[in-house]
């Protein structure tokens, strides 16, 4: 499915279907109208692994949709993660409660080169297992960078991507390759 990252629509989130949410920059943009989108039905909860949330963003997106911004701010639970350990550690502790869930760029975390190969894709696929727990009992939808194929970092995409029940495209395709900058 391709969305437009500017659209004001509400986008219905299925329960009991991980939602994964691809675009430039981990279709922030897309992900915080969503939240704008949701705050508006009840609680939710946002998981950010790449320091993508922008309170700022969701404050202009409610303000759009109705003048009672701030009790609709205070509905939004926020928790971020540095690391893959800390990732899957704040998805396994997340209780299945009846709130949705997004989570904000969450392969940045797995791509620290500082931390193993096996031991990201270990733990990628136990926070895989939490998103399909997570789903059962709410919406919940995962931002991500479109994948380069080739790279380790595609490899690791196709383990969230198994994961998924349905993928949603934002914006413009990444290319396959990043361009090379001259320096002269």
């Amino acid at each position: 499915m391709l969305i437009e990252e500017s659209t004001d629509a509400q986008i219905d989130l299925p329960t009991g279907n991980v939602v994964l949410v691809i675009g430039p920059h981990a279709a922030q943009e897309a992900m915080i109208e969503l939240a704008g989108g949701l705050v508006h039905l009840g609680r939710v909860r946002v998981l950010d692994g790449g320091n993508q949330f922008n309170a700022y963003w969701l404050a202009r997106s409610l303000r759009r949709r109705s003048p009672e911004m701030f009790p609709m701010l205070s509905r939004v639970n926020l928790a971020r993660a540095f690391t893959c350990y800390q990732m899957e550690t704040m998805l396994a502790e997340s209780r299945s409660l009846s709130v949705p869930t997004l989570v904000m760029d969450l392969l940045a975390t797995f791509f620290d080169e500082s931390v193993a190969l096996p031991e990201r894709r270990r733990l990628l696929q136990h926070a895989a297992d939490h998103l399909r727990r997570l789903c059962q009992q709410a919406p919940l939808a995962v931002g991500a960078r479109p994948p380069i194929p080739g790279s380790e970092r595609g490899e690791l995409y196709a383990i969230l991507r198994e994961a998924a029940d349905q993928v949603w495209e934002v914006g413009a395709p990444h290319p396959a390759q990043p361009a090379q900058l001259a320096l002269f």
